[in-house]
């Protein structure tokens, strides 16, 4: 032992701060050992501009983030921490929860706090809505079945909802097609159901869909090709769009045993008095629609295209 009582080679100036450092460069060097080289190498000149042109990407690497992975699936308690935006580009926006019911409908011309002081991660945005808005199947709730799974892959918001002889997946996604701004910004959230009578019985199943405000005034009109559940104001029009001939935003399904029908709703929304300050007031697409109903006409007449278009991104 030496004369300050530790062993020999020990450096008593090193202090918890310092081993810490001197730790941390240790594991970060053996990391790096072990770790390919993405990109490289590099001259001292390939750095006299900002970014270099050429990043000398390994092309084994750009190559994998091009493979498809594997979807992440919540459920559960996981299920009420789930905000997907499924609103157009400037169009206001819809965020579409865990278990398929659209929430937040910052879609009304009223300030939002999303800086720095409004909810983040620690302080979630909880699910909230000033809207009665939901689907029934046979008159049970779809957010009350037994069973609910959420998968994420934007602009596409899938739920699968799951209970005696009967499965039904929710496709939910605002029109997003690249190069296309005006399909891409549409006051609009498609909401594609696929329904699935899982059992050995032929069932007779009804799925319809709610759509209410308390100081907007209701009604049913038709269109070519959708029924259209209109609530009006002042302020503006929404409404929920039931694609294909009926009466009401009520499909009735006939399914033998492992048959499947689709049943597709859009809510659409025209709310065009946005006020911002130091800017020019308005919304783009009132420069395009007139209502609410005319955005389910423009949804409903060209439904094949913007769906085919939107799901080249999965």
């Amino acid at each position: 032992m030496n004369s300050c009582g530790q062993p020999p080679g020990c450096d008593t100036s090193l202090d918890r701060r310092g081993f810490i450092k001197l730790g941390a460069a240790g594991a970060l060097t053996l990391l790096a050992s072990r770790m390919p080289a993405l990109a490289g190498p590099f001259r001292r000149e390939d750095f006299s501009r900002l970014v270099p042109a050429d990043k000398k990407l390994d092309p084994q690497w750009v190559k994998s983030l091009f493979d498809r992975g594997t979807p992440e699936v919540w459920s559960g308690e996981q299920l009420k921490y789930i905000g997907m935006p499924v609103g157009g580009i400037c169009a206001g926006q819809l965020y579409l929860g865990g278990t398929g019911k659209l929430w937040h409908w910052d879609i009304f011309n009223r300030t939002t706090n999303s800086g720095a002081s409004g909810p983040h991660y620690r302080d979630p945005l909880l699910p909230a809505s000033p809207v009665d808005q939901g689907f029934a199947l046979n008159g049970k709730p779809l957010d009350q079945f037994a069973h609910i799974s959420f998968r994420g892959e934007y602009p596409f918001g899938i739920v699968t909802y799951r209970e005696k002889d009967v499965e039904v997946v929710l496709e939910a996604f605002s029109p997003f097609i690249p190069l296309n701004t005006d399909d891409s910004s549409l006051p609009a959230t498609v909401m594609r159901f696929t329904v699935k009578n899982t059992g050995r019985q032929k069932r007779e199943i009804e799925l319809a869909g709610h759509l209410s405000r308390a100081d907007m005034a209701s009604q049913i009109k038709r269109g070519n090709g959708f029924v259209f559940l209109e609530c009006s104001s002042a302020a503006g029009t929404m409404g929920l769009a039931l694609l294909g001939e009926g009466e009401t935003v009520t499909r009735n399904l006939s399914l033998a045993p492992g048959q499947a029908a689709v049943v597709t709703f859009v809510v659409t929304w025209h709310f065009p008095h946005l006020t911002l300050e130091k800017l020019p007031g308005g919304r783009y697409y009132a420069t395009k629609f007139n209502a609410a109903f005319a955005v389910a006409e423009y949804v409903a007449g060209n439904f094949d295209r913007l769906y085919r278009d939107t799901k080249l991104w999965r």
